[in-house]
Order: structure tokens, then C-alpha cells, then sequence
């Protein structure tokens, strides 16, 4: 919530955008392929495992 209350302090603010299909579609598929990619590397690395982890989150 503290990151809202400073975007609300920003010179441009905060404002809402209209759903975008093409770049959700984009977000699913990433997402998916990042799931194939976790699922192939389980139990090989865990340092690996984590790092994809966290930066699928990020996506």
C-alpha cells in the first residue's frame, strides 16, 4: 500500500489504463513457457531453480 500512497504523490499521479488482450496474451504465454522451463530443470540446480523463480515473478 506505501507504493500507492507515493505514485499518489508523483507530479503525474497514478491513472487506470484500459485492459490491454494482446499484452495479456503475451504475460500468459511467458508464463507458461517459464512453467515448462521450471518443470524441466526440478531437482537439477536449486540455485538455478530459485533464480528463474524469481525473475519469472518479475515478468
Amino acid at each position: 500500500m506505501a507504493t500507492i500512497k507515493w505514485c499518489k504523490t508523483q507530479k503525474k499521479g497514478i491513472r487506470l489504463i484500459d485492459p490491454n488482450e494482446n499484452l495479456f496474451r503475451e504475460y500468459i504465454q511467458t508464463s507458461e513457457e517459464t512453467l515448462e522451463v521450471l518443470k524441466s530443470i526440478k531437482g537439477k540446480s536449486k540455485v538455478w531453480l530459485a533464480a528463474t523463480k524469481y525473475y519469472s515473478i518479475g515478468v
